[in-house]
């Protein structure tokens, strides 16, 4: 399998995802930054909300959850060499005319080693206007799914945008999977 691919998986039914929302309704989320050398906030580059979802008590079976499609996707496709180590969860709010550029999910410092990212759809379809993850890739898929309980499953080093929402609000979560090795 290419290492340009990328795929979608119904990762997760309504009730999941009513309890991932309850969740991420927890948590604290704050204008979200880009890694680059050292935390920054640059809303020219991301303009979003975000907040964590730790890998504890009634957040482990998200983690065993996500850390199984990650598997499954990698053992039947990509067969990239994975640790078994997840980072911590990350949600995502995106309301009018927040957006994320056009960038790449590992590189240089503490997100060298991400080998794999997803990016699950928590919000209905219906729910917001605009807003669509683009991810560029040798595949015919453009978009990411807009299903709720939806995955989009990708190696890190491709690149991919969130286009501004124009009306509603988007929620995600994004889960990165590493490896022993940078992907050289």
């Amino acid at each position: 399998m290419h290492i340009q691919n990328w795929f979608q998986v119904p990762a997760f039914n309504e009730d999941e995802c009513d309890q991932i929302q309850a969740l991420c309704d927890q948590v604290a989320i704050n204008d979200a930054s880009v890694i680059a050398g050292r935390r920054f906030v640059s809303k020219l580059q991301r303009n979003c909300k975000a907040g964590w979802i730790r890998s504890d008590g009634p957040n482990d079976w998200l983690y065993k959850k996500v850390d199984r499609l990650f598997n499954d996707v990698n053992n039947r496709t990509l067969g990239f060499n994975l640790d078994g180590e997840l980072e911590t969860l990350q949600y995502l709010e995106y309301g009018f005319g927040q957006f994320y550029g056009t960038h790449v999910d590992n590189g240089a410092d503490q997100v060298e080693r991400r080998k794999l990212t997803m990016v699950i759809q928590l919000s209905s379809p219906r729910s917001y206007t605009g807003g669509r993850l683009r991810v560029y890739g040798q595949t015919k898929l453009r978009h990411a799914p807009r299903e709720r309980g939806h995955a989009a499953i990708f190696p890190s080093h491709l690149p991919h945008r969130a286009n501004p929402v124009w009306t509603g609000k988007r929620k995600v979560l994004v889960a990165w999977k590493r490896g022993k090795k940078p992907l050289s």
